[in-house]
């Protein structure tokens, strides 16, 4: 019988390029990036707040669905014995 495995891994680089992406709306506002205006950081950095939100989300669900998976498994494997 073969074996199903809940691939994580897209949910992880996700979170991972956009926490990068997150890092680097502010790099410019907080280094007082020469033609910047306050609202421009303010927005910048509201950008980057709701990217790492949501990039927290995807590490939380792809840490929820191995968890489930893992859990699953052991389940049917202790059943099937």
């Amino acid at each position: 019988m073969g074996e199903l495995h809940v691939d994580v891994d897209g949910l992880r680089s996700g979170a991972a390029s956009s926490g990068a992406l997150a890092a680097g709306l502010t790099a410019g506002a907080d280094a007082g990036t020469p033609g910047a205006t306050h609202a421009s950081a303010a927005t910048a950095t509201r950008y980057s707040d709701r990217i790492t939100g949501q990039a927290d989300a995807l590490t939380s669900g792809a840490t929820g669905y191995q968890e489930t998976d893992e859990g699953g498994g052991r389940a049917v494997t202790a059943v099937s014995v």
